[in-house]
């Protein structure tokens, strides 16, 4: 059986409500890239709501021998987060 060793991904999820005379169109933009060993991962989320821009995600975590040091940028500020390597495996 192969096993995986990396991947990209794109995703993106559209959805359309409506209650009474209200309506709501939102959108969640994904874009992921992912390496196994060393675990390494980059990700960026975006956001629309009634087609203004919300906020924009950005994640970016590696692995340092039994840990993962992760990143967040919130605000444009990035956010420290230590785990340990079975937190992600």
């Amino acid at each position: 059986m192969a096993q995986m060793t990396s991947m990209s991904a794109q995703m993106e999820v559209q959805m359309d409500m409506a209650y009474e005379e209200e309506s709501m169109k939102s959108v969640v933009k994904s874009d992921m890239d992912l390496i196994m060993d060393p675990f390494k991962t980059n990700m960026t989320i975006s956001m629309t709501l009634n087609d203004e821009a919300l906020q924009t995600y950005e994640m970016y975590a590696v692995q340092n021998s039994d840990t993962v040091d992760a990143y967040m940028q919130v605000d444009g500020e990035w956010i420290h987060q230590p785990m340990a390597s079975t937190d992600v495996s």
